[in-house]
């Protein structure tokens, strides 16, 4: 599904090529469409068609990303695909720490998911762990995407 909704996206991008009017694009792809390596390629392949300046104005953001990834296995996996977007967000729960896995990669911002049962001081947890990650050197933002209304 995320390969279909790719190359939807690209009629669009085709026509938003215009000068001055490059917006940058926030397009969501899960995680496990890209760390399969056959709908890797052909995801890369599709990005590979776009048009140039998507390299600099295209942001994935990756949902459904699980706890106890590797930084080798996600090396692996957004190796392929850097060259062909502005970078990555990730977009965990509120329990997710897993930070120091991804401390070099090209992920430029967090994204917390919305749950139904999602309290304002799960939300805390996740930007006071991501802050103390940045008191260390590693650079990211963190924004909450209420997929579901907060209680």
């Amino acid at each position: 599904m995320d390969c279909v909704i790719l190359r939807e996206v690209g009629t669009v991008l085709e026509k938003l090529g215009g000068p001055g009017n490059k917006p940058v694009i926030f397009l969501t792809v899960h995680f496990e469409t890209l760390a399969n390596s056959y709908f890797r390629s052909k995801y890369a392949r599709i990005l590979a068609s776009l048009p140039r300046y998507t390299e600099r104005h295209l942001i994935l953001n990756v949902q459904d990303i699980a706890s106890g990834v590797p930084n080798s296995r996600y090396r692996q996996i957004f190796t392929s695909l850097r060259q062909l977007v502005l970078g990555f967000t990730f977009e965990v729960g509120p329990h997710w720490t897993d930070f120091a896995a991804i401390r070099d990669l090209p992920i430029i911002a967090m994204t917390l998911a919305g749950h139904e049962s999602l309290e304002m001081s799960e939300i805390e947890t996740l930007f006071r762990r991501a802050r103390e990650r940045n008191a260390s050197g590693d650079r990211w933002t963190t924004t909450h995407s209420p997929a579901r209304p907060l209680r």
